[in-house]
């Protein structure tokens, strides 16, 4: 969600700036009053539109994946042999971000809770 903020600000994500610097220099531009908490829910907000939106343009779970590299298993040290498992992955991360496991879209309740119940009506 830090991360939709910081693009969405055209601030480099590595850059050395307190988040609420940050959030202060938003609310200076913006002159709303938002705290971290508003602020990163702006972020939540980006982030869902965003994969809504490329869901809406053919974006499916088939689509995500992992580089190569990742894929090939260590020969040596603490995760020697290991491979990640993209299925179990995909279906943790989809559902903390309250996607549908089965697709990777956003759910209407997610939507509806980020006051995008809108966008929802796309998905219906």
């Amino acid at each position: 969600d830090w991360r939709s903020v910081c693009n969405s600000l055209v601030l480099c994500i590595f850059a050395a700036v307190p988040v609420s610097d940050v959030v202060a220099l938003l609310n200076a531009a913006t002159g709303r009053d938002w705290d971290i908490a508003e602020t990163l829910r702006a972020g939540r907000r980006i982030w869902n539109l965003k994969r809504a939106f490329n869901c809406r343009l053919g974006l499916t779970r088939a689509s995500e994946r992992l580089p190569r590299l990742l894929l090939q298993p260590l020969a040596e040290g603490p995760t020697e042999g290991y491979v990640p498992n993209l299925e179990v992955m995909l279906r943790e991360y989809y559902t903390v971000r309250g996607w549908d496991p089965g697709t990777g879209a956003p759910t209407r309740e997610t939507l509806e809770e980020l006051d995008l119940g809108f966008v929802a009506d796309e998905f219906t």
